[in-house]
């Protein structure tokens, strides 16, 4: 375990939004309790909950000074993170969502490998957990099982390329965020994550990738992840503009990037889109047949600037692996996770 820092100096910030978290927040906070690295805080964003999670929040805040309880009215995630992000006073920031939980070793480690190698972007694994499946997926920046659990990359295709879309497999540098003044885009109820990263990302160097699940998200469970759920809290005006925020993003790219840079980041975009293409038309198809063609024929993803701006040989590279390579590895992933479901079940031979 590491030598903890003054109170007045925690080595890690962590920001967590909560609205009507009830049935899941305990476990959250208690992930942090658990922690074998005790020099953090906990920024917790009270944003106008009707529950019980006002309350459980103040009293783990009377129980535990780390902890830093913010109350305001309902302004959606990216305001109650906003929020967060003028009290944070750590070198470092970890987004937590309220329904999720972090394994007791997650903040030791990570911190342990930023100091080690650098990187101003952390990327690492996470569980993930859905509601009609018994054992959860684990997802990790690579598939190599017999590679290095950690791997330190500039900025580039092949890094962006592993990098999600969303913001709580991350461990953020908050100098970056601090002096270039970002924030999340408020009033975007899809995408807000994508816009944020990027934005970080054109004013990062090089990525720490460690292959290592450290975070549980939890998918479907009402309050983030549900197709459904979005659909119905979400106005097919507010749909739009989280669309319409998505557009631009490919001219967004910073001009601090080179040529080949820009080039690759755009085969890199194109590739999220294409990985996030069958998201979208999930939440797009829960909305009414005239509401959906009025969105789809006013806010469209930018394919063919993405495809030509980009070089040939990375947009090729780009389709290839979404529409050959990942779907052939998934099976293989699969294929050997139910033979050896099946070697487990079978009885032991009589000559043993």
């Amino acid at each position: 375990m590491f030598q903890s820092q003054p109170p007045e100096c925690p080595c890690i910030s962590i920001i967590i939004p909560v609205y009507n978290a009830g049935p899941y927040l305990g476990e959250c906070l208690d992930s942090l309790l658990s922690q074998t690295f005790q020099d953090w805080e906990a920024i917790c964003i009270d944003d106008g909950s009707s529950d019980e999670s006002p309350a459980l929040l103040d009293k783990c805040a009377a129980m535990d000074p780390r902890f830093k309880v913010v109350h305001q009215q309902n302004g959606g995630v990216s305001n109650a993170r906003n929020r967060g992000l003028e009290h944070i006073r750590a070198p470092y920031l970890l987004l937590v969502d309220s329904d999720d939980w972090l394994e007791a070793d997650a903040l030791e480690q990570l911190y342990g490998s930023i100091r080690e190698n650098g990187g101003d972007l952390v990327i690492f694994g996470h569980y993930f957990h859905e509601f009609h499946r018994p054992e959860p997926r684990t997802c990790l920046p690579w598939f190599s099982p017999s590679g290095p659990e950690k791997r330190k990359e500039p900025l580039g295709f092949r890094s962006m390329t592993r990098i999600t879309s969303y913001a709580c497999d991350k461990l953020f540098r908050s100098s970056i965020i601090r002096e270039q003044g970002m924030r999340f885009q408020e009033g975007v109820g899809i995408g807000e994550d994508l816009k944020f990263i990027l934005e970080y990302l054109g004013y990062s160097q090089t990525i720490l990738f460690i292959n290592r699940p450290f975070y549980h998200y939890r998918y479907g469970a009402g309050i983030t992840g549900s197709h459904q759920t979005i659909w119905k809290r979400m106005t097919p005006q507010g749909l739009l503009q989280s669309l319409d925020a998505l557009t631009p993003l490919c001219a967004s790219l910073p001009l601090s990037f080179s040529a080949a840079a820009r080039r690759q980041g755009m085969s890199a975009l194109l590739y999220w889109n294409l990985r996030h293409r069958k998201y979208m038309r999930s939440i797009i198809n829960c909305m009414p047949r005239k509401e959906r063609r009025a969105i789809l024929s006013r806010s469209r993803l930018p394919w063919w600037p993405l495809l030509l701006k980009s070089s040939p040989v990375h947009t090729s590279s780009v389709l290839l692996r979404h529409y050959a390579v990942q779907p052939v590895r998934a099976f293989l992933v699969r294929a050997k996770a139910a033979a050896c479901r099946l070697a487990r079940r079978a009885p032991a031979s009589i000559h043993e």
